[in-house]
């Protein structure tokens, strides 16, 4: 499904991604495109803001109360539509909502439709990667850019409907990048990594290799 997904993104999506960043700025900027394209291949839906430098639990936890009550804004608080989604019962979804401090009354006045949702989703990914262009690119242009990133996920959404992963796929995604990231800060030395996620270097090893995490 990922590779069906990967291969669909290479083949549609990035053309289209190119033809309107070359509408806005009159040029083609493959490096953009790529990452962009990158992003999309892990599915936006499971991009959310985790600051950086936490122990693992606590970004693991941060990461799946924004991404449930982002399941039940667009599911209008439907507690029955987000288990099924998540892969989980009822019961386990109500033990969650309530451990975590999520107000399910709130997720259900937000009142927002599922295309909504995706389309923040995808504006948040879009932005993310233009923030390493800012010292890039002209300012005028990348204003430009950023005053049209609703109009580029919009036509990525006419392309592909990204469909929203389990709980459990979710959180891998989020792992592998957490983790990925914070080895990246302490230039891949395994021992001051797993101290500042506080887990044991053993742990740390065993999940670099099940989450399949390389070096570049």
């Amino acid at each position: 499904m990922k590779k069906d997904l990967e291969n669909f993104i290479e083949t549609e999506i990035e053309p289209v991604i190119e033809k309107t960043i070359q509408k806005f700025l009159g040029v083609t900027i493959k490096e953009l495109n790529k990452d962009i394209t990158d992003k999309l291949k892990k599915n936006p839906l499971v991009e959310i803001h985790v600051p950086k430098g936490l122990t693992l639990k606590n970004a693991k936890r941060i990461f799946r109360k924004a991404f449930i009550e982002r399941l039940l804004k667009s599911h209008f608080g439907d507690v029955t539509a987000v288990a099924r989604i998540c892969g989980v019962d009822r019961k386990t979804i109500h033990r969650m909502i309530n451990e975590l401090g999520i107000d399910i009354n709130v997720c259900r006045k937000a009142l927002l439709k599922p295309e909504y949702v995706k389309k923040e989703a995808l504006n948040y990914v879009i932005e993310e990667s233009l923030k390493s262009y800012d010292k890039v690119l002209h300012p005028e242009k990348l204003s430009t850019i950023y005053k049209n990133v609703d109009e580029l996920s919009r036509q990525i959404l006419n392309e592909y409907n990204f469909s929203w992963p389990t709980l459990k796929e979710a959180e891998k995604e989020f792992e592998k990048e957490y983790i990925t990231n914070e080895l990246k800060e302490n230039n891949w030395k395994l021992t001051i990594t797993a101290k500042k996620l506080n887990i044991r270097y053993e742990t740390l090893h065993r999940k670099i290799k099940i989450l399949k995490i390389f070096r570049p």
